[in-house]
């Protein structure tokens, strides 16, 4: 159980499963707790984007503090739903335009920097700062700090909208450890009669199972299973 994968997401009190976040449009930045960017927002795979959460250092000493959130504006509202591309089953349609969660108070808007920083109770400095160094990127055409990719760098026009972020699992890369015919292993190393596993659980390839990773695994190990069960001398 060395590591674990998932995306940003937003939790609220009345769901049992937190809902993933994805941003349509490229109109957005993702801040800590404290207002701060923290690294490159577009660079994740859309499986494991909670992995930009752990990969300050070296580019920034400061560990982001949650929750975090994402700050984007109109363009980015109506681009598409914040909720959608993984999906959740909490059993909630969340609006194409993110609409009914402005109403609902899950999404907080401001005209002005200042406005949004009360409404989701940050430093005013603090985010105004942030948002005038990424202006600053939008201007060059390059992100300095984290390496953003150019054409992903779009600037943000009030109004300004934020969701709070926090580090949301999708699964652990644990599971029982196996050998290379596929059988289970016991504490003792020693194969558990009949025991077999394939694919995500236990992967060969850790916390990377996403990306086909884990698809792969349950095919090659599924068959090697396969094989070992049905053998002569099992």
């Amino acid at each position: 159980m060395s590591a674990f994968f998932g995306g940003l997401s937003f939790v609220h009190p009345d769901y049992p499963a937190a809902f993933t976040l994805d941003v349509h449009a490229p109109s957005f930045i993702y801040l800590d707790g404290d207002g701060r960017r923290f690294a490159d927002e577009t660079g994740w795979e859309v499986h494991d984007r909670v992995r930009a959460l752990t990969a300050y250092l070296p580019r920034r000493l400061n560990r982001p503090r949650l929750p975090g959130w994402i700050v984007f504006d109109e363009a980015a509202r109506q681009a598409g739903p914040l909720h959608g591309i993984v999906g959740s089953p909490n059993g909630y349609a969340w609006s194409p335009d993110n609409s009914a969660e402005v109403a609902a108070g899950w999404i907080k808007r401001g005209e002005s920097p200042a406005e949004l920083a009360a409404a989701i109770g940050l430093d005013p400095p603090a985010l105004e700062a942030t948002l005038v160094a990424y202006a600053q990127a939008v201007s060059l055409g390059r992100d300095e700090e984290f390496g953003r990719a150019a054409h992903t760098i779009a600037s943000l026009v009030p109004p300004l909208y934020a969701i709070a972020m926090w580090p949301g699992v999708a699964t652990a890369s644990g599971g029982p450890r196996r050998d290379a015919r596929a059988r289970v292993l016991g504490r003792d190393g020693q194969p558990i009669p009949g025991l077999f596993a394939a694919g995500a659980a236990g992967s060969v390839w850790g916390h990377l199972t996403e990306h086909g990773g884990g698809l792969t695994d349950a095919i090659v190990f599924g068959r090697l299973a396969g094989a070992e069960a049905a053998a002569p001398d099992r």
